[in-house]
């Protein structure tokens, strides 16, 4: 054999030896460098997913939340403008009913004192009437007479609420 042959297999073995240290020692463990990034970045990507779907699954519920807010909201301005209206029928009708009730008072009153002067005028015509009926029957006037006398009784009766009956 010659020198070339004896480098050749020598170079054949310092290359497979090379190749195993290689293996043993910088392919194994770059690999599984390799491998525990790749496992890390997988494992980063799932945990982002995950947080992506939760912060999703809340934005979710803030929007439901806030939708069920706003709709609270409006079914208690709802309430409060149906409370103020009520209340405000409430009061209207209650000054209607006073109003009426007072109305009414006033008309009774009324009432009272045109019968209470009506009976007063009864009264004094009636008085009236007899004077003058006692006056004629004093004096036996004649007919003339009857009517002067009549006209001046009607006369001193006072002017005041007379014939006022309505």
């Amino acid at each position: 054999m010659s020198l070339l042959d004896f480098n050749i297999i020598f170079d054949v073995v310092n290359f497979l030896i090379l190749m195993y240290l290689l293996h043993r020692f910088l392919y194994k463990p770059v690999l599984g460098i390799i491998d525990e990034r790749r496992e890390k970045i997988q494992d980063d990507l799932e945990r982002a997913r995950r947080e992506r779907k939760k912060a999703e699954e809340y934005r979710s519920e803030y929007e439901d939340r806030l939708a069920g807010a706003e709709e609270e909201a409006r079914e208690l301005i709802d309430r409060a403008q149906r409370r103020a209206r009520e209340q405000a029928d409430e009061i209207v009708n209650e000054a209607r009913e006073e109003g009426r009730r007072e109305k009414n008072r006033v008309k009774e009153e009324i009432r009272r004192a045109q019968n209470e002067a009506r009976a007063q005028l009864r009264d004094e015509v009636a008085g009236l009437s007899l004077a003058a009926a006692g006056r004629f029957l004093e004096e036996k006037l004649s007919e003339e007479d009857h009517i002067e006398l009549m006209e001046r009784v009607v006369e001193e009766l006072p002017r005041e609420g007379l014939g006022d009956q309505s």
